[in-house]
Parts: C-alpha cells; sequence; structure tokens
C-alpha cells in the first residue's frame, strides 16, 4: 500500500455580510489523504471520506461525476519524507531550504 494525498477542484461560497446577501467569496479544496494500491483506489478510497462531504455535495448540486477533476498526488518530497496526514512526519529539509528562500 502507498499513501496518496487526493485534492478535489476549487469551490467556493460567498460569506454574505450585506443586507443583500453579498460579501466576500471564500475559495476551499477537499483534501485526504489515503492508503491505496494505486491512485484510482486512492480516488475511491477519498470519497468515502467524511473530509470529501463537500466536494460530492457541490459535484452532485451541479450535476458532475464527484471523480471528475479529482488530482492525486505523491506526499513524498524529494528528500524521500512522506508528508501525509496518515504518517504525521515533516522534513527539516524542506523547512531549511523554505527558510533560506524566505530569508534573502
Amino acid at each position: 500500500m502507498t499513501h496518496y494525498n487526493v485534492i478535489s477542484p476549487e469551490m467556493s461560497f460567498v460569506i454574505p455580510i450585506l443586507d443583500d446577501g453579498s460579501g466576500p467569496t471564500e475559495y476551499f479544496a477537499c483534501v485526504a489523504s489515503v492508503d491505496a494500491k494505486n491512485k484510482r483506489e486512492a480516488k475511491s478510497l477519498a470519497l468515502k471520506d467524511v473530509l470529501f462531504f463537500d466536494w460530492i455535495q457541490w459535484a452532485r448540486d451541479n450535476e458532475k461525476n464527484p471523480f471528475s477533476g479529482l488530482k492525486v498526488e505523491d506526499p513524498i518530497c524529494k528528500h524521500g519524507i512522506c508528508w501525509c496526514d496518515i504518517c504525521g512526519q515533516e522534513c527539516e529539509e524542506c523547512y531549511a531550504e523554505v527558510e533560506i528562500t524566505t530569508v534573502t
């Protein structure tokens, strides 16, 4: 089994702050880490996860297939550390690279 991060397409909703119901738009995506044999199985498992409830509801409301637009990413960084929610690991080398690029 391999860990995968499954990401839905971007969705949005309006935060109504004015009397007419208008306001700023909030953008978000659903993300789930799953343990699967391949990318196809990863998509199926992610859609069963409670974290994907908003995506499934949005897809049904817009008459779209919930599988369409899903991205499956390998959570292993270039240093070989898995950054998924299942492992809960973090890569100190990645953090150091970010600090070097943001300090200059």
